[in-house]
């Protein structure tokens, strides 16, 4: 399990948690909260439950319908906003979203790339979504969040250093390609179909950076 070190847990998280990947998956996610704060001192709270249970239980559907809706914004999602429609909204790739199972972590050294600093809990998560045989979403709202205007995550918005966060999406392209090769050699799949995975992202990375 990982958690940041200024949000909360509930009372149950271990407990439930434990007892949800104890059935036998390898990946569990759980419902949430998020707090988002004005100042140090208060803000809205927006919660995330999931109204009812939602399992994938063979590889080919962790691969074709988990790993890219946590991987990237897709071309297709992409094309589709540029024509007027809604983007569709990827599942949260934070990982303190999800509990692990440690065994497939020390058998694949699964790590978090050093050099990147934003956006590496979406290729840890996506790494290990590759070793995964299973898939469980429970309804508990386990964790609380909380989002701060000075935090690491808004400072990445907001691109107070500029050059890193260019810098950070040039490695997190790298990443991602690297990857997608693993996961066309497991699907089989095309160059093409591979690199479409994240052309959405690349793209509304290159926006991001000419309106900074």
């Amino acid at each position: 399990m990982f958690a940041d070190p200024d949000d909360k847990v509930s009372s149950t998280f271990i407990e439930t948690a434990v007892r949800a990947i104890d059935t036998g998956v390898d990946l569990v996610a759980f419902g949430f909260e998020e707090n988002i704060l004005e100042s140090e001192g208060g803000g809205g709270i927006v919660s995330f439950q999931f109204e009812k249970r939602f399992e994938l239980m063979t590889y080919d559907s962790i691969l074709t319908i988990l790993f890219p809706s946590i991987f990237a914004v897709t071309k297709n999602s992409f094309e589709n906003w540029m024509a007027g429609k809604s983007l569709d909204v990827r599942r949260g790739a934070q990982i303190w979203k999800y509990i692990f199972r440690k065994s497939i972590i020390d058998k694949y050294y699964l790590r978090f790339p050093p050099h990147i600093i934003a956006g590496e809990d979406t290729m840890f998560l996506s790494s290990y979504i590759l070793h995964c045989k299973s898939f469980l979403n429970i309804s508990d709202v386990l964790y609380s969040y909380y989002i701060r205007p000075q935090g690491l995550y808004m400072s990445n918005l907001n691109a107070v250093n500029p050059h890193k966060t260019l810098q950070t999406k040039i490695d997190l392209l790298e990443e991602r390609m690297r990857i997608c090769g693993f996961y066309k050699m497991l699907t089989k799949s095309s160059t093409d179909e591979g690199r479409s995975l994240y052309a959405g992202s690349a793209i509304l990375s290159c926006f991001q950076l000419a309106w900074l």
